[in-house]
């Protein structure tokens, strides 16, 4: 009789001797299941991995043809925003500068004798205030009024006019009015829209009725309005070598 295929399985020890069997061998193949479950792992890992890899190289390329159609431009970064800030052009260099600075750019501003508030221009008249725009010829701006405008009136007549070439006062100058809040005293106040020396306010030519705004101390040209600010340049040093 064929006996090979008999299996006891503790039929005379009690024991269920292949279930213990198959635990022990379960427990021995352990160490193999560890690296077959890392070795999946590791798999997906790769495939992952060469997603990425395949996204890198399709950014890699799209960059490199937007590179090519765009021409960066030079950039300046300062220690400090509020003191410094600058421009470079393409031919810029890399590099660092020291930069001390020995006055800030100004603007011009003037005003004229102070009026009570129930002052007026007397009789009607013109005049011309001239700005140097830096070439040739000057900006003029002629100002015409019909006699009895208030300075507050006079600034917006100021403010709303236009030079011979058609350039608009407000891109040149701001006029406006300052009142004593107790007195109730104007002062007519104009103030070059631009810093430095190279836009400025040149004359004010006078006329019957305005000439009167003057505040009769040093004055432009013609007394019509004092300087009480003058206009300047920004002057620095930048790595021992002076500039404005």
């Amino acid at each position: 009789m064929d006996t090979s295929a008999i299996s006891f399985g503790g039929l005379f020890s009690g024991l269920d001797t292949e279930s213990i069997i198959k635990q022990l061998m379960y427990i021995e193949r352990a160490p193999v299941r560890l690296i077959e479950t890392q070795q999946t792992k590791l798999g997906y890992e790769k495939d992952e991995i060469q997603k990425v890899n395949s996204s890198l190289l399709s950014l890699k390329g799209t960059l490199k043809t937007f590179v090519n159609g765009v021409a960066f431009d030079n950039k300046v970064t300062s220690a400090n925003e509020a003191v410094v800030t600058g421009t470079a052009n393409a031919a810029a260099s890399a590099g660092t500068h020291d930069v001390e600075i020995l006055q800030l750019a100004q603007e011009q501003i003037m005003q004229s004798g102070t009026k009570g508030s129930a002052y007026t221009l007397g009789g009607a008249g013109t005049f011309d205030i001239t700005y140097d725009n830096g070439t040739n010829p000057d900006e003029v701006f002629t100002i015409t009024y019909t006699g009895g405008e208030t300075l507050g009136q006079l600034a917006g007549l100021i403010n709303n006019s236009t030079s011979g070439t058609g350039e608009d006062f407000s891109d040149w100058g701001e006029a406006y009015i300052i009142e004593d809040p107790l007195s109730g005293d104007q002062t007519l106040v104009i103030k070059d829209a631009n810093t430095g020396d190279q836009k400025e306010l040149l004359d004010i030519g006078n006329s019957t009725g305005f000439d009167v705004l003057g505040a009769g101390e040093t004055g432009l040209n013609t007394g019509v309005l004092d300087i009480i600010q003058n206009a300047q340049n920004a002057q620095a040093v930048v790595d021992g070598i002076a500039v404005q």
